[in-house]
């Protein structure tokens, strides 16, 4: 439930994987992209379903 989410965490996993993604370089692994990207995702789904919640 939307209610459940702690947004605070949510909010700072968003930033977390923003930064990886700038950070990242041509020689970085695909699968590091890769996990910061569904990191971003699940981040931004969950601050989606917090504020259907409110």
């Amino acid at each position: 439930y939307g209610t459940d989410i702690d947004i605070d965490r949510a909010m700072r996993a968003k930033e977390r994987a923003e930064k990886r993604l700038a950070q990242a370089d041509q020689q970085s692994e695909a699968i590091n992209r890769a996990r910061a990207e569904a990191a971003l995702q699940r981040a931004v789904a969950r601050l989606r379903v917090s504020r259907k919640s409110m």
